[in-house]
């Protein structure tokens, strides 16, 4: 599910042109224009995209992009083979103990659910800010002297829309954000019991052997 979720377009950023005249603001914030710019993305695609949208792109925004897609896609299909194996496969206690050592650690990095909840909040504001930004804030001066030097409309409105796909993208993101806690704490409960049996098998042996 983490890997179909991962290939699914979730959400699609929307670029619309503007002015800061009075009709214009009014169109902008009633979404009237029509988008110049849009572009789909998946979490895959998105994440591939991060470093590659600039070609000068250097060693930090490697960095950045190999730890995206770690925490977010590797990570998470990691885990799930992981609990699979300790669910699935006998093994040896000392095999069992280090995968769930393992796992608990790979699901301290999953990070999934962080960029769900990121993507949905921008999906709620992040025209707002932009819109604010290139009429009321930061951008604002340097709008005007585009638009007043070079006559070029550089006031632009842009929005996160959430796609079908987010759904299943959220879903993963709850399935991995509550199933591996409770997997590992019911493992960590086999665990102890195995434990307990072992002593009591041991400790009953060495009674038996002093009685002899």
């Amino acid at each position: 599910a983490t890997a179909a979720s991962s290939v699914v377009t979730a959400f699609s950023v929307s670029v619309t042109g503007g002015s800061s005249s009075t009709d214009s603001i009014l169109s902008t914030l009633r979404k009237e224009a029509q988008p110049e710019y849009i572009r789909s993305y998946s979490l895959l695609s998105f994440g591939l995209r991060l470093a590659d949208a600039n070609q000068e792109a250097g060693v930090y925004e490697r960095l950045f992009q190999v730890v995206f897609l770690a925490t977010s896609l590797v990570v998470p299909i990691l885990l799930a083979g992981v609990l699979l194996i300790v669910w699935v496969v006998p093994l040896k206690p000392h095999a069992q103990n280090g995968l769930l050592r393992l796992g608990h650690a790979l699901d301290a990095w999953v990070a999934l659910d962080v960029f769900a909840v990121v993507v949905a909040i921008c999906s709620l504001d992040f025209g707002r800010i932009t819109w604010y930004a290139a009429h009321q804030g930061d951008m604002e001066e340097a709008c005007h002297w585009i638009r007043r030097e070079l006559s070029s409309n550089a006031c632009v409105r842009a929005d996160v829309n959430l796609e079908k796909g987010f759904v299943m993208l959220a879903a993963a993101a709850v399935a991995l954000l509550l199933v591996p806690k409770v997997a590992l704490r019911a493992c960590r409960r086999a665990v102890m019991k195995r434990d307990q049996l072992n002593s009591r098998a041991w400790a009953s042996s060495v009674l038996t052997s002093q009685g002899r």
